[in-house]
């Protein structure tokens, strides 16, 4: 009965055990879906910082050389207006043409940047959860499997006690029945052989009598 008990004890202990490795399993889904939305919200944000630092950058690039190029020309205003006209016109042309070429790279560049980490983080997080969900279902199953399993070996286990205790109850008392069976039949047997040692000798008692008054019948 005391092993019994302890297996009972110990599949109960198991039930617990996966329980918690459930709820533990729970707890990494969360904290990894967390994870996730933090390095995608990490990731844009870089993004971000790294298209305005490309703006910044492009700007600096192209206006300071604007700047000093209108300052180096600005001197032949007073030879020629006209061929100082004439060549700001070339050279802002010049430079916006490239300005805009370069600035139209970059920002496709950018762009091109931005979708990338976007579908890399997009990427990542569906490979995680394509590796991962369905290892949490076949575990979280096998889990369910596990504990309900435990459950009804727990239930068998109690029910075999009860079927024992009962079983060892019926037997108990048979053995007690049987038991008063048989003072019973030795009872009997004693009191039926006292009844026959009295009767013989009632019937020794009653022949004396019948001796000893014929006796005195002859005697007389």
């Amino acid at each position: 009965m005391t092993a019994f008990f302890a297996v009972a004890v110990v599949m109960m202990l198991m039930t617990l055990m996966s329980m918690v490795a459930l709820v533990f399993m729970m707890t990494l889904v969360i904290m990894v879906f967390i994870v996730m939305s933090v390095f995608t919200m990490v990731t844009l944000m870089v993004a971000g910082v790294m298209v305005t630092s490309l703006f910044v950058m492009t700007a600096v690039i192209f206006v300071v050389p604007m700047m000093m190029t209108i300052l180096m020309v600005f001197p032949f205003v007073v030879v020629s207006i006209m061929e100082v006209v004439v060549l700001v016109k070339v050279v802002l042309v010049v430079l916006f043409v490239v300005s805009v070429s370069v600035f139209t790279l970059v920002v496709m560049f950018m762009v091109a940047m931005l979708f990338a980490l976007v579908v890399v983080s997009v990427l990542v997080v569906l490979a995680v959860m394509v590796v991962f969900i369905p290892v949490f279902l076949v575990a979280t199953s096998v889990l369910v499997v596990m504990s309900l399993v435990v459950m009804f070996a727990v239930v068998a286990l109690v029910a075999l006690m009860v079927v024992m205790m009962t079983v060892v109850a019926l037997a108990s008392l048979s053995a007690v029945l049987v038991v008063v069976m048989c003072v019973m039949v030795v009872a009997a047997t004693v009191l039926v052989v006292m009844a026959l040692g009295l009767g013989h000798r009632e019937v020794g008692l009653s022949d004396f009598i019948s001796e000893a008054s014929c006796r005195e019948a002859q005697n007389s």
